[in-house]
């Protein structure tokens, strides 16, 4: 499978990620050709989280439901992902892979 051209994601429906080191893997991903785009509210701070609960599931789900995104990497995982599966819908617009919890 090639990577090049494709469109990743990356959202933090959890924890506040190490801001330093996503930059570093976003300039990694695209300099193996992706395209990278992050969630507004990766960098958001609620207690221990990225952000509320509703910025959280926001992220994600525009990352779900934009058909150009092909790679939704979850910047940092952790038990704040399981807030927001209830909001995930059951079927997306097109396949997608997730790396990350």
């Amino acid at each position: 499978m090639t990577v090049e051209g494709k469109r990743v994601a990356v959202v933090a429906p959890a924890g506040v990620p190490d801001m330093d080191n996503l930059a570093q893997a976003i300039c990694l991903l695209e300099s193996w050709g992706l395209s990278v785009s992050v969630g507004m509210h990766v960098a958001d701070r609620f207690r221990y989280l990225a952000g509320s609960h509703q910025h959280r599931t926001s992220d994600l789900l525009a990352a779900l439901m934009d058909p150009a995104v092909d790679i939704i990497w979850i910047a940092r995982a952790g038990y704040g992902c399981a807030h927001v599966l209830s909001s995930l819908p059951t079927t997306v617009p097109c396949e997608k892979t997730v790396i990350g919890f």
